[in-house]
């Protein structure tokens, strides 16, 4: 099974410029907690609704003063649409990511991938992509906490 066989074509995207108010707007307008965030026709980070919520309350102020690319991570995790869905689960444990834009060979924005659209096509025993064993794996490593520090 292929990305492209599960990924959503019509992700909506922000820019680096747009203030987290607007963000805010349009995950409420598209039901869901993720935007790639594009400039110059690529895509340059993922900006999600915890993103949103620790900016707000790290700065207290007005969503509408604050912007995109001020919390910006700096690493950008993404996919292809002809990528093997069993691989990117992997670089889904690895980076503990649940989502990630889908990219042409320019990284310009193709769509968007998340767990949920692998769960959703998940055919156990086909043979023609992820089992439920392997999707439950690739959550439990997202999810997974540090070990706590002790002093």
């Amino acid at each position: 099974m292929k990305v492209q066989d599960v990924m959503r074509r019509e992700a909506r995207s922000c820019g680096p410029e747009t203030d987290l108010a607007t963000v805010g707007r349009l995950m409420a307008e598209i039901g869901g907690g993720a935007l790639p965030v594009v400039e110059a026709e690529r895509v340059v980070g993922m900006f999600t609704d915890r993103d949103l919520a620790l900016a707000v309350a790290d700065r207290d102020v007005v969503p509408s003063d604050l912007r995109v690319r001020d919390f910006l991570s700096g690493e950008v995790f993404v996919c292809r649409a002809d990528e093997d869905v069993h691989a990117v689960l992997e670089n889904l444990r690895a980076w503990r990511v649940r989502r990630l834009p889908v990219v042409d060979r320019r990284g310009g924005l193709e769509g968007l991938l998340s767990l949920d659209d692998i769960a959703a096509a998940a055919r156990e025993g086909s043979g023609e992509g992820p089992t439920w064993s392997e999707i439950g794996h690739t959550l439990a490593e997202i999810v997974r906490h540090p070990l706590p520090i002790h002093r």
